[in-house]
């Protein structure tokens, strides 16, 4: 053997090299410094437990019916740890196991269990990391999937298909042991079919996993409404997507001040949604979406969304993108959107749009005023949408627009249905102070509201050129006079 393959990195480099596992084996059964290295990566991912079964002596399964389903051999024997040496020598190596191939044979209910009750103090899989369990079997099975957890776990993906029919109630209790079994557990995600709920799926069952960075429950899956205060204190969350519901009618004088309230009590439906995609940290996207055969979307639309419909979010420091989608009117004046760019400073990309047919019945209270602010507290905003009312936009020689402060980041910027109301000079100086490195508004909008914008758009490309004008020799840069 030559003295190069005693190193590790480089025998791994090479296995990684050959990729398909045909040749890692090929590698694995031609030299011994290859053996170890090749079969760890032969054995890391598994679909189902098929070939570990197909490890333990022939007395004791049999493959049944069409010859895709194994079984436990009946009558069953004890078993002894020479049974269990060849299925052991393998099963250590797997890192990833996945449950969730449609065409694979599957094991029957009473083998899978046997596997854990034959040895209950023994973690069937000790270097599991990786744990998808989302293919549509009988509730039962899911009773066992905890005894799949351990330390080392740190990806769950468990559920059902979209046409699947298991129910929270089966899910929950395989749950309840993630914080004792797998405490390390980092991304976590609950698949749920669209259909029916038997149990909510309470946020309390997440929160002792304080190494959770991420967290995904399926689209139509239930949680409780203060889930939001609750997430804020996990400590290294990144990325949660949620749904919340409400099942019953909400008052529509908006005399609930809760974030999930507020939005569910502007719909007309009996069953209104609030779908929530909301990140603690890098991303933070909300879409609420209204459901209900009888709504009219006319009339939601004038319904309006207001400060009380964000203000929780601002206790999320850490934002980078919000994204808000609504068949609503926005109406949020200049200090709601004040506190909220003074809450979110890494923000990166703020849409605020809404799809209700104009004129609002409620018009937005935001000006440009508003939007200085987001420049000003908001410095590596790139990405922008939001609608504003720039009737009353004026400027003075004596102070600049936002006091001085400009956001040098963003170069597009998106008034949704809102036109360009007034004076068009007036309000390409104004953007032009806030974002001087702005070159497109509205981009792609060929309405009629879109062209309102044309002018102020190439009054502020004119701006911008002519702010790039060398110098006469003779006249003090704005650095040099502050000197």
């Amino acid at each position: 053997m030559h003295r190069a393959l005693t190193i590790p990195e480089l025998v791994h480099k090479i296995l990684y090299e050959a990729a398909h596992r045909g040749t890692q084996l090929k590698l694995a059964l031609t030299c011994r410094a290859f053996y170890e290295p090749a079969m760890d990566l032969v054995w890391s991912l598994q679909y189902e437990l098929i070939n570990l079964v197909k490890c333990l002596p022939r007395d004791l399964w049999r493959v049944s019916g069409s010859g895709t389903t194994l079984t436990l051999r009946e009558p069953t024997r004890p078993t002894t740890p020479q049974d269990w040496e060849r299925f052991d020598f393998y099963a250590r190596r797997v890192r990833s196991l996945r449950h969730d191939h449609p065409l694979s044979r599957v094991i029957s209910e009473k083998l899978f269990r046997w596997l854990f009750s034959s040895r209950p103090t023994h973690q069937l899989l000790p270097k599991l990391s990786v744990l998808r369990w989302t293919k549509d079997m009988a509730d039962t099975y899911y009773d066992a999937i905890a005894m799949l957890y351990g330390p080392r776990l740190s990806i769950l993906v468990i559920g059902s298909g979209r046409y699947g029919f298991i129910s929270s109630h089966t899910i929950s209790p395989a749950l309840l042991q993630l914080h004792q079994r797998a405490p390390n557990i980092q991304v976590l995600q609950v698949l749920m079919p669209d259909v029916g709920f038997s149990m909510p799926i309470h946020i309390e069952f997440f929160t002792p996993l304080q190494k959770l960075t991420t967290l995904r429950l399926g689209a139509t899956l239930p949680v409780n409404f203060d889930v939001l205060a609750k997430l804020s204190v996990m400590p290294h969350l990144r990325e949660v997507d949620i749904v919340v519901v409400h099942n019953s009618q909400v008052p529509p004088d908006l005399s609930h001040h809760n974030l999930i309230d507020v939005p569910l009590s502007s719909t007309q439906t009996d069953n209104p949604g609030l779908a929530l995609q909301h990140t603690n940290g890098c991303e933070h996207r909300r879409r609420p979406f209204i459901t209900g055969e009888e709504s009219d979307p006319r009339e939601e639309g004038q319904q309006p969304i207001t400060v009380a419909s964000f203000r929780r979010f601002c206790d999320f420091h850490n934002l980078q993108r919000v994204e808000f989608l609504t068949e609503m009117c926005i109406t949020l004046d200049d200090d709601t959107l004040k506190e909220m760019a003074m809450a979110w400073p890494q923000l990166q990309q703020l849409e605020l749009k809404s799809i209700a047919e104009y004129p609002w019945r409620t018009p937005t209270a935001t000006t440009l005023e508003g939007v200085a602010h987001v420049a000003r507290y908001c410095p590596l905003l790139s990405k922008f949408t939001i609608d504003v009312n720039t009737t009353s936009t004026d400027i003075s020689s004596h102070a600049r627009p936002g006091g001085g402060h400009c956001n040098r980041t963003l170069q597009k910027i998106a008034f949704g249905q809102s036109s360009a109301l007034g004076s068009p000079a007036k309000i390409a100086a104004f953007l032009f102070a806030i974002f001087p490195n702005l070159q497109r508004i509205n981009m792609g909008d060929e309405t009629r509201l879109g062209e309102s914008w044309r002018p102020v758009e190439e009054m502020v490309h004119v701006l911008r050129i002519a702010s790039q004008w060398p110098k006469p020799s003779g006249e003090l840069t704005p650095q040099l006079e502050a000197l």
